[in-house]
């Protein structure tokens, strides 16, 4: 007999909350600030530490054969550790969307600019102390016609990242079809990746 369980058992217990303002400035630009992840994890049960030795060179993370041989040499060690605590990725993060068709009516159809600022305040997994600053765009010209996506960001390697995308809906139905990153398969020569992201929604009620 097997004592099994669906949900594992949490090997902490923690506490953690978000909080942020909205407010219209300027006569129609929607600015926000926010503090997200304000908290801490107690990690109390089932703790253990794992180490793993070796010296090996990687230059290739797409390289099945080098991946392969670099399990082969680490020589992993696990021992039970003490209690301990985690803070959360405390970030803040500011942002501003201007409907700018509105203010220019030269500009055809619906024209929104967006521009983000993200700063990690915390040394934890997932956060990083490299601002990252983003600038997109969607414009639909008609109704009849799609919404153009495109927007640029910086990556922690301090590489810029232009992703683009599109979109269409009405009043029951929404659909929008992106990439994350239209300069990486053309500047990368060796095994570049690609990404495609697509999303539906249906408006029943």
């Amino acid at each position: 007999i097997y004592d099994f369980n669906i949900i594992a058992q949490p090997s902490g217990h923690g506490f953690g909350f978000d909080f942020g303002l909205a407010a219209e400035v300027l006569g129609g630009i929607d600015v926000g600030m926010a503090i997200t992840d304000l908290g801490y994890i107690n990690w109390s049960d089932n703790i253990a530490e794992h180490q793993a030795i070796g010296d090996f060179y990687i230059d290739d993370l797409f390289d099945k054969n080098q991946l392969d041989t670099l399990v082969d040499l680490i020589n992993l060690t696990e021992k039970q550790a003490a209690a301990f605590q985690t803070v959360l990725p405390i970030a803040i993060r500011l942002g501003a969307a201007w409907e700018i068709s509105k203010a220019l009516p030269i500009i055809p159809g619906e024209m929104t600019v967006v521009f983000d600022y993200n700063q990690g305040l915390t040394y934890s997994p997932g956060n990083s102390s490299i601002p990252r600053i983003s600038l997109g765009s969607q414009w639909r010209p008609m109704d009849i016609l799609p919404i153009f996506l495109i927007g640029f960001t910086n990556d922690r390697s301090g590489h810029t990242r232009i992703s683009m995308g599109l979109g269409y809906y009405n009043e029951i139905f929404s659909a929008y079809l992106s990439t994350q990153d239209v300069m990486t398969p053309i500047t990368t020569m060796v095994k570049p990746y690609y990404s495609i992201a697509f999303s539906a929604t249906w408006n029943v009620f």
